[in-house]
């Protein structure tokens, strides 16, 4: 028997096969599963770097959430959006993305979500120089992480604030 490497890696592979089951997926679902889907592939680019195609499929993801009245999946494309955008080099951009994000968490009452907005805005805040806006949303994602005693991300929050 005889093995034969086709690559140096096996995990870009298996991260190949897996972003093609999702496009598959996509085609043949409805509803919730879909908008799950194409956050899974907003996701899956974001992890391999091609932050375009994720600002693809999160923007997908954002408009369809919206036309189906999904605000929690709308949100989560606003983020993917961010977080894509934000690699992509345009912080002012994806400091509104982030923005538009906590503004549909704020209507979900979701401590962790909203932990995790007022977090990300506190780091634009802080890259941007402006400390004061960073503390704040600092202060308020420490707020919801108190809330659901989430000891890991309570320690990672001090530590920014430590830092402004």
């Amino acid at each position: 028997m005889v093995v034969i490497l086709l690559c140096c890696s096996v995990v870009p592979l298996k991260a190949a096969f897996y972003t093609d089951s999702l496009k598959v997926e996509l085609a043949r679902t409805r509803g919730i599963q879909h908008l799950q889907t194409q956050e899974k592939l907003a996701l899956s680019f974001y992890d391999k770097g091609q932050f375009s195609d994720c600002l693809y499929h999160a923007r997908k993801l954002r408009d369809l959430a919206e036309d189906w009245s999904f605000s929690d999946l709308e949100a989560e494309g606003w983020y993917m959006m961010a977080k894509a955008i934000n690699r992509m080099g345009d912080e002012q951009r994806a400091l509104q993305y982030h923005m538009e994000a906590l503004a549909l968490h704020k209507h979900s009452n979701d401590a962790l979500k909203l932990m995790k907005s007022y977090n990300n805005i506190g780091v634009l805040f802080h890259h941007k120089g402006a400390y004061v806006e960073a503390k704040a949303n600092y202060e308020l994602a420490l707020g919801f992480a108190r809330m659901r005693e989430q000891e890991e991300v309570i320690t990672k929050l001090l530590r920014n604030l430590g830092l402004v």
